[in-house]
């Protein structure tokens, strides 16, 4: 039973590590003050689509970032561009104008995709635990264990 215990909070762990990687892409979680150094576009399958955007950053203090952000972002930033904003704010400052952000569809495609996969973790432990109660019941009642 700890395995199946371990498995699902890594499971957990993992759903929501995925959840908080495509939400920041939106750069609305994250607070932020620095230049933009380099950008770089990999193109993927589906050009134009699921291609993935890279800028590189530097802060007041020269300490370098690398961040993975939508493309609708990346669109509007220039290599030397300020950009600014607070936790939570759903506008960044790029110089002196701001770009309203909000969540992509991948990220709200994701949140719907992760709850099916806890769903299935959720019944996976349910499963697990009555079938380890039923076996100890077995074992309890006199019943032989076979390995």
């Amino acid at each position: 039973m700890r395995y199946v215990l371990a498995m699902a909070l890594i499971g957990a762990l993992l759903i929501c590590f995925d959840i908080w990687c495509t939400h920041t892409r939106s750069l609305i979680p994250l607070s932020i003050s620095e230049t933009v150094v380099d950008m770089e576009l990999r193109e993927e399958k589906h050009h134009g689509i699921d291609d993935v955007c890279l800028i590189r950053t530097s802060d007041s203090n020269n300490k370098a970032s690398l961040r993975h952000i939508d493309s609708s972002i990346y669109e509007n930033l220039e290599i030397g561009d300020q950009i600014k904003k607070e936790a939570g704010e759903t506008s960044l400052m790029v110089n002196d104008r701001a770009i309203t952000l909000e969540f992509s569809q991948d990220a709200k495609g994701m949140v719907q995709a992760q709850l099916v996969a806890g769903s299935i973790i959720a019944l996976l432990l349910i499963l697990s635990a009555r079938n380890k109660a039923a076996h100890n019941d077995r074992v309890g009642r006199g019943g032989v264990e076979s390995v």
